[in-house]
């Protein structure tokens, strides 16, 4: 078993650990008090790195400000033993001092108290130390909040049933073998592999993490192109034989091809019906051809859905679209959406019934917490069995490799307003860069792809991988013939 599964296992009974942690600092508890999600945790996370970032900065400027506070008073108890340094020279070399450091000098920082006297007069109460005593307490409590690390905190908190998690899934066994549960990544080797990647390209940083940043990287882009084969069940990752791009491989010459040589997914033996090739025949029936590296059709689950159980999928859904009546599937009868945490894609809950689903509603999010927001395409959150089917309806003919449903993009007759996502691959955009990575309907237009309909949108690396354009509406003639005439032109 290989660490991301394991972590992604441990993810629904961490998810509830979370809440009854142990040995935790009261800051971290008092963070964590309203955290019920593994991405509720990651956001207190982020903004908990953000004070210990502030609060490392703050620390630094009051140690400046505290060493030339200690300056001036070593300068200010040397100078006041000469009678000839009067009390404005000696103010003058504090704010000198102060100065030079780059501190602001308060005016009355040496102020312990006033009081009226019996005559009349103030009587003013000075410290020369006052100063460097409030920098110190202030130095102090600043220090706790940019030592403080949440992400170990939690990490050590949940240990334990991790530990114990682990131990059960290391006496599992499967197909007579036992189960290897191994340790996540550690930091140090996640850095090593940030270090590698900005090697190969320099625009690289840790924080490129999805399919819309890749755009960001051409250079990775090539790497993967030249180096590695990708399905959805694995990355192969292997040397090339320039010694400019890769260091030269330590395998002896008479077996380095052997060493190279990438496995074929698998693919159904004829000559053993409901078998696949074995490894050493796939390799030599199959040497030379590139596509049966990602040939994935003979797979269970790839068939399974091309027959029977797509048909019946279909074929439910029609039924209960009947049932519900109203134009169920319809943009404006989408009440909320659920996010697949396999492929990540919004798919729609449809309600034929604005006060029945606001009843609805309390159950439909305790649903979601109980199975931990692990919702996969094609689920049902409540079984056609259950009375609250017909009140949130679900679409069951979906997978992962469905596109997005026509009714997730808003309608002016809707209030649940969504942000745009690619038909096809579900990808957002941000917000700094709207209109380069997802097309709409005007970035089409522009570039004479519509056809005169109106279209959905659409990233650009699904363009690049010709996906289709996604129309629908009645065609406008006129605008199909301007886009022809300015492609013709250009």
């Amino acid at each position: 078993m290989t660490p991301m599964p394991l972590w992604r296992c441990l993810n629904l009974p961490l998810a509830h650990t979370a809440l009854r942690r142990a040995n935790m600092p009261p800051y971290a508890e008092d963070a964590m008090k309203n955290v019920n999600s593994m991405a509720a945790l990651r956001q207190v996370a982020g903004k908990m790195d953000e004070k210990q970032k502030e609060a490392a900065k703050e620390k630094a400027n009051l140690e400046q400000r505290l060493n030339a506070a200690l300056a001036c008073n070593e300068v200010q108890s040397f100078l006041s033993q000469h009678e000839f340094v009067t009390t404005a020279q000696l103010n003058a070399t504090t704010s000198s001092i102060y100065s030079f450091a780059g501190v602001k000098l308060g005016r009355n920082n040496d102020v312990r108290g006033a009081m009226e006297t019996e005559d009349g007069d103030v009587h003013v109460e000075r410290s020369g130390t006052l100063h460097v005593e409030m920098l110190l307490r202030q130095l102090a409590q600043v220090d706790k909040a940019a030592s403080r690390n949440f992400q170990h905190e939690w990490s050590e908190s949940v240990k334990q049933p991790i530990d114990i998690i682990a131990e059960k899934f290391a006496q599992l066994e499967t197909s007579g073998r036992k189960v290897i549960v191994r340790p996540r990544v550690t930091v140090d080797k996640v850095e090593a592999l940030h270090s590698q990647l900005a090697k190969i390209d320099p625009n690289y940083s840790s924080a490129i993490m999805t399919k819309e940043h890749l755009g960001k990287v051409p250079l990775i882009n090539q790497f993967i192109d030249t180096h590695a084969v990708i399905t959805p069940y694995h990355v192969d990752l292997a040397k090339c034989k320039n010694h400019a791009c890769c260091v030269e491989l330590k395998t002896p010459p008479a077996v380095q091809e052997l060493a190279l040589q990438r496995q074929p997914t698998p693919v159904n033996d004829p000559a053993n019906k409901g078998h696949f090739y074995c490894r050493n025949d796939a390799l030599k029936v199959f040497a030379g051809d590139t596509a049966a590296l990602t040939n994935l059709s003979d797979l269970p689950s790839q068939n399974v859905e091309k027959t029977t159980t797509k048909a019946e999928k279909k074929k439910r859904d029609t039924a209960i679209a009947k049932l519900a009546g109203k134009n169920i599937w319809s943009a404006n009868r989408v009440r909320c959406i659920v996010t697949c945490f396999n492929c990540t894609k919004r798919r729609c809950v449809y309600s034929p019934d604005d006060l029945r689903y606001r009843e609805a509603a309390t159950a439909l999010k305790q649903k979601l917490e109980s199975v931990s927001e692990r919702y996969s395409c094609g689920d049902l959150l409540f079984d056609d069995s259950d009375p609250l089917s017909k009140v949130l309806v679900q679409k069951t003919n979906l997978t992962c490799e469905s596109d997005i449903e026509n009714g997730y993009y808003n309608d002016v007759s809707r209030a649940l307003r969504l942000q745009d996502v690619c038909v096809h691959c579900g990808e957002t955009e941000d917000t700094g860069s709207a209109g380069t990575f997802l097309l709409g309907q005007k970035q089409l237009e522009e570039r004479c792809l519509t056809g005169g309909y109106k279209s959905r949108p659409i990233c650009v690396v699904c363009l690049e991988m010709k996906r289709k354009i996604v129309t629908y509406g009645k065609k406008d003639e006129s605008k199909a013939r301007e886009e022809k005439m300015r492609a013709r032109s250009r």
